[in-house]
């Protein structure tokens, strides 16, 4: 089932808090991406801080870097409030 990222928030050590359509709210560690391309480049500070929702998923660099939204949801740890 394909569920688009409504919203999204840098935090430190490249994770990311993560809002899907459903309502599931949870946290991105993206530092296991990096040893592939195109990841590799998010390991600059300031390209990982460009983390936004678009095309209905995180994109980064204007969309030149996303993660399909089924993989983030996959990867995405609930918050335990």
């Amino acid at each position: 089932m394909l569920v688009d990222v409504t919203w999204v928030k840098v935090l430190d050590n490249h994770r990311l808090e993560v809002m899907f359509e459903d309502g599931y709210h949870g946290i991105l560690d993206m530092q296991p991406y990096f040893v592939c391309k195109p990841f590799n480049k998010l390991t600059n500070p300031d390209l990982f801080r460009t983390a936004q929702v678009g095309y209905g998923t995180i994109i980064w660099d204007n969309g030149h870097i996303d993660i399909a939204p089924e993989k983030a949801r996959q990867q995405t740890k609930p918050i335990k409030h």
